[in-house]
């Protein structure tokens, strides 16, 4: 599938922000490519020139989200500078909106760049994971590594399945691998859960480092 191109930065082609709030005909591109996999546009719930955001058909946790640039290169060391900042502020945004809407009070941002690092689609894409409880550092100074660095580096399914799904303890919430409590969500589950959190963002107003760039008409609904 070839990638697909930056939105234009021009007032005659408006942004839509919160895809997963429009009307299916009006969504535009109907799918955003991710490595070879095409991605529903009604599970895509925010937007900009530059990057997207999706929910996940195997998340880890409640939040548990992909963010990913839009010219689909395979590798973090091929994505131009502009696109990778974007990527991060978006990441930030996200975040912040979480932090308010769901019982958490941290975040792994997780990117695995390349095969031997766990990748199993060949496009950059971040993980953006919900935490709550003891940090992570805190949890691998005991004589058993915390389990939630292993589930990290397989939270990148490939699209055919889920590996990981998401458990708690008396001190902490973390993820744990477990074939037998698979999580797969059906196209119309992902556009639910997208239309949730494309909500929570357009309440929380479109973030300043959208607003700073010049000449560009948002369209939200």
């Amino acid at each position: 599938m070839p990638s697909l191109p930056p939105a234009p930065h021009c007032a005659g082609q408006p942004l839509q922000v919160f895809p997963a709030l429009l009307p299916v005909e009006r969504q535009s591109p109907s799918v955003y490519p991710f490595g070879r996999w095409p991605l529903p546009a009604a599970g895509v719930m925010f937007t900009t020139p530059l990057s997207f955001v999706s929910v996940t058909m195997s998340p880890i946790a409640p939040g548990h989200v992909l963010i990913m640039p839009r010219s689909n290169v395979a590798r973090l060391t091929d994505l131009p500078p502009l696109e990778l900042a974007d990527m991060a502020q978006v990441a930030q945004h996200v975040a912040r909106v979480f932090e308010r809407r769901l019982p958490v009070n941290a975040f792994s941002f997780a990117i695995q760049d390349g095969a031997a690092a766990g990748q199993t689609v060949s496009c950059v894409h971040m993980h953006l994971l919900p935490r709550k409880g003891r940090s992570v550092a805190a949890a691998e100074e005991g004589p058993a590594v915390d389990n939630r660095t292993a589930a990290l580096a397989s939270a990148d399914p490939p699209p055919s399945g889920a590996t990981a799904v998401a458990s708690s303890s008396s001190e902490t919430q973390h993820t744990a691998l477990d074939p037998s409590k698979r999580i797969v969500k059906s196209r119309a589950e992902q556009a639910v859960e997208a239309r949730e959190y494309a909500g929570w963002l357009q309440e929380a107003g479109v973030p300043d480092f959208l607003r700073s760039q010049p000449g560009l008409q948002l369209e939200t609904l």
